[in-house]
């Protein structure tokens, strides 16, 4: 398999055992296991290695051949594969091991510093950001300063002592690249995925290089103090990528500034959401992004400037300059894998070798998760791998012959050579060019497509015709962008460049805009899991003509091996795919960690979906757009069956508008001091004795409040200011209005297994629900939503004499009133209930049969009684 490119087997098997180290994350004993797992492995593949090497030495094999023996060759092949495969194994353990002390090096610089407020004093590495008046920097930090005790804590790791410095409230100017600071805050660990499938924060920091967030309350806990300290190459990127954002800001106004800022140096801080959204959904994102194109174009830039001076010297310019654009970009992983590509190809030519493009793509990989093995970890990191795989297998298959132009590696700039030779023979290459950019374009978006359906849910179809159409404008605004910032730098009347470069903008961006409008432009698919992935690129492998074996009969056309190779494999990998999907038959319920608010999913896998309330929602964070729908999203569910919001307070109805605006919903049920507008069919205002049926043995049942309960109440509109998570507003305004003790309770019957969900219900609301729920919970249930969010006026002991849970959940967040209460925490103790927390345990997921029930959290944490 890949014989011409030994590298990608070894770079595969290296970043899968990384993969696999990070779910042993947590275990005291992993690293040492992983260790010892390693060496045993490296040690037995050599000696297998060794002793097939000495069992079939050349001059042994070539006498045997020469008399026509048989019988050391195959035995020489067999442990030649078996050392191949044992030094792969070795290599993904080591990879493992090497994951897991990165991590333990990372944490332990930091780990003694976190908790109590600092003065920590670093170097501004990066651009600071100021987003919501809010300023963001990144700091590798020299020494910390313990004000209480009069301490100072040296930091020797560099690497692990970058933080993100986040100060609140900001109003100053911000202070530069290479300048020293000193900020007064509390460092913390970023906050872990709280709910299934949701982005890795943390991960995505961590590939970054920064290992803790330091938050400052005031713009005056942040001071400047001279320079700080950056190496020659920093330096020198800082100076370059100073000016460019000078000239850019200065002459172009804000959003065409913030497209060129993106394509030449891939900061997006400035591009608006819409904007954003619209590249997105056009397909048009990655041009956001320094890639290979940018990389290409830097190094012919400087070999043509400097090849006057000879081949080496313009050469060795070239990797010099690829390298200091590297350091003044901000493309992350992407700029990363390219300036290794680019090395690998100048040093190539330097020394007289040639290198193979998927050599060198896999030593990208390898050496940028040597330097940071958390590097993979960043979804742009698998976004920018994948679409150059999938170009260099374009380039290399003769499904795509390639035409008269040069591809780059993510196929922007191009240099077209067209002799004088009339009007058909422009025509001819421009019909080639754009044959061209449309393989590349699939090509790309082939292999990408798991990847961006992984995290983002989304395939984009408009993608070929809109590159197709944008693709004259990107090498005009990427060298234009850098030339009128170089020119510019010199007089501020030389800036007129500008004026140009910003209508090619403005087109780009009313392309964009256009084709992200356009019907069907980006589609919403599930994520898909790791067997699909694992056959969809088998099948992508074997059409690139990249899967081979010789251990399949060689007689018929040549492409029949890795045509029944390619088949077979994909086969297993999507009936492995099938039998590990979870049954239809098997009802999920899954408590979302939103805060303090409420939002709880039951759904089949294939079948009926409901979601009971929908979170808080306010300026930064929606709960119904942030979390409930991309989950829905991810797991293909496209339509709610049923939604029911229990009540009209905010932390609990605040996230209904985005539900509603991108899920249809076939019928709605709307507690006291909701208001909604729809069809009488579908919107419902039920009362006790209320039932529905979704599914054969499912059930949902209506226990509060009474028929007459609600009579003397009249709705009232859902306020607009709604609380975030954490923000206990919704409480202090509802505290006496009634609707806690009015709130909606269901149970739900599926099979054997009840469940009920207690909405707020408070003391009062629960003497009236036992009159309701006799009948129903005699014997006790499986699960409980403990009511308003375990609050001490709920869960009194009459009421769980009656329900006696097994299993209790408390979706609960940061808030001023103590709860969960700890008394209500006792109490459940008593009732025997194993109590499972959103605060503590991030989102908990419920599965049940109709028989059995298991639970389990997204978090790492056990359950308290």
């Amino acid at each position: 398999m890949m014989s011409g490119a030994p590298l990608v087997p070894i770079a595969l098997v290296w970043v899968s055992g990384m993969a696999a180290a990070r779910l042993t994350w947590g275990y005291p004993a992993a690293p040492a296991a992983w260790g010892l797992a390693a060496a045993f492995a490296v040690g037995l593949a050599w000696l297998t290695w060794v002793r097939a090497a000495l069992k079939a030495r050349p001059s042994t094999a070539a006498r045997r051949h020469r008399e026509g023996m048989v019988g050391a060759g195959p035995v020489y092949a067999w442990r030649r594969l078996a050392g191949t495969v044992l030094f792969l194994v070795a290599t993904g353990l080591v990879g493992g091991w090497y994951y897991l002390g990165w991590r333990l090096a990372l944490a332990g610089e930091v780990a003694s510093l976190l908790g109590e407020p600092r003065e920590w004093c670093g170097t501004v590495i990066r651009e600071p950001v100021v987003r919501e008046g809010r300023l963001e920097a990144v700091l590798r930090s020299q020494h910390v300063v313990t004000p209480a005790r009069g301490a100072i804590h040296p930091t020797r790791d560099p690497v692990a002592a970058t933080v993100l410095v986040r100060v609140a409230s900001w109003n100053r100017r911000a202070p530069g690249v290479g300048e020293m600071v000193s900020v007064y805050g509390t460092a913390a660990w970023p906050s872990p995925p709280r709910n299934p499938g949701e982005f890795d924060y943390a991960g995505w920091l961590r590939a970054q290089g920064i290992s803790a967030i330091v938050y400052a309350q005031a713009p005056g806990s942040l001071q400047v103090c001279g320079a700080g300290k950056l190496g020659p190459t920093a330096r020198v990127a800082a100076w370059l990528r100073a000016h460019f954002l000078a000239g850019v800001r200065r002459y172009l106004p804000e959003g065409e500034g913030a497209v060129v800022e993106g394509m030449v140096l891939g900061m997006r801080s400035g591009l608006s959401p819409d904007l954003e959204e619209a590249f997105r959904r056009s397909g048009l994102i990655h041009l956001l992004a320094v890639s290979g194109s940018n990389v290409a174009l830097v190094a012919r830039v400087v070999r043509s400037l400097l090849g006057w001076a000879g081949v080496r010297p313009a050469l060795a310019g070239a990797l010099l300059g690829t390298w200091v654009f590297a350091a003044a970009a901000s493309g992350g992983a992407s700029v990363g894998r390219a300036a290794v590509m680019a090395t690998v190809m100048l040093l190539g030519k330097l020394l007289g070798r040639p290198a193979h493009p998927l050599n060198s793509l896999a030593l990208a990989v390898v050496f940028l998760t040597v330097l940071n093995a958390s590097s993979w970890e960043d979804p742009g990191f698998w976004l920018s791998v994948a679409a150059t795989a999938g170009i260099l297998g374009m380039s290399g298959s003769s499904r795509f012959p390639p035409g008269p132009t040069t591809a780059e590696s993510n196929g922007g700039a191009r240099l077209l050579c067209v002799e004088r030779g009339g009007l058909e023979v422009v025509l001819a290459s421009l019909v080639r060019a754009g044959r061209e950019v449309l393989a590349v374009t699939c090509a790309a978006q082939a292999a990408v497509l798991p990847v961006s359906l992984y995290h983002f849910q989304q395939a984009c179809l408009v993608a070929p015709l809109s590159n197709l159409l944008v693709f004259p404008l990107v090498g005009v605004t990427t060298v234009g962008g850098m030339a009128s910032a170089c020119v510019a730098s010199f007089h501020p009347a030389l800036g007129v460049g500008f004026w140009p470069l910003g209508l090619v903008v403005r087109v780009m961006v009313h392309l964009a805009r256009f084709w992200s409008e356009f019907p069907g432009a980006a589609v919403v698919m599930p994520a898909p899991r790791w067997p699909h992935v694992v056959a969809y690129y088998l099948v992508l492998a074997w059409w690139w003509g990249w899967l081979k074996s010789s251990l399949l009969p060689r007689r018929g056309p040549w492409t029949r091996p890795r045509v029944v190779l390619a088949v077979l494999v994909a086969v297993v990998a999507l009936a492995l795919g099938v039998a590990t999907a979870p049954p239809r038959h098997v009802l999920q319920v899954v408590f979302f960690s939103v805060g303090q608010g409420d939002a709880i999913l039951l759904w089949r896998p294939g079948g009926p979906a409901m979601l009971v309330d929908c979170g808080p929602a306010g300026d930064r964070y929606d709960a119904g757009a942030d979390t409930v729908v991309p989950y829905l999203h991810r797991q293909g569910i496209r339509r709610l069956d049923l939604l029911v919001i229990t009540h009209g307070h905010a932390d609990h109805a605040g996230g209904a508008a985005a539900v509603m605006q991108n899920i249809p919903v076939r019928e709605l049920w709307l507690g006291p001091g909701v208001v909604a507008e729809g069809p009488a069919g579908v919107v419902r205002r039920p009362e006790a004795g209320w039932s529905k049926t979704l599914a054969p043995a499912w059930e949902v049942l209506v226990l509060h409040p009474a028929p007459d309960a609600t009579s003397g109440m009249t709705a009232a509109q859902v306020p607009g200011a709604v609380a975030r998570p954490g923000d206990p507003g919704e409480d202090a305004e509802y505290a006496d209005d009634g609707q806690n003790d009015m709130s909606l309770v269901l149970l739900v019957r599926y099979g054997e297994t009840r469940i009920v969900l207690a909405g707020d219900l408070e003391r009062e609301g629960e003497e009236v629900f036992l009159l309701q729920a006799e009948r129903y919970c005699s014997g006790g249930i499986d699960l409980l939503k403990v009511p308003h969010h375990g609050g001490g006026t709920s869960c009194g002991e009459a009421f769980l004499q009656r329900v006696r849970p097994r299993i209790a959940v408390i979706q609960v967040g940061r808030n001023p009133f103590g709860h969960p209460c700890g008394e209500t925490l006792r109490r459940l103790g008593q009732a025997g209930a194993q109590v499972w927390r959103t605060d503590l345990h991030g989102a908990v997921v419920a599965r049940t049969d109709g028989c059995y029930l298991t639970v389990r959290s997204i978090l790492p944490a056990g359950p308290g009684r």
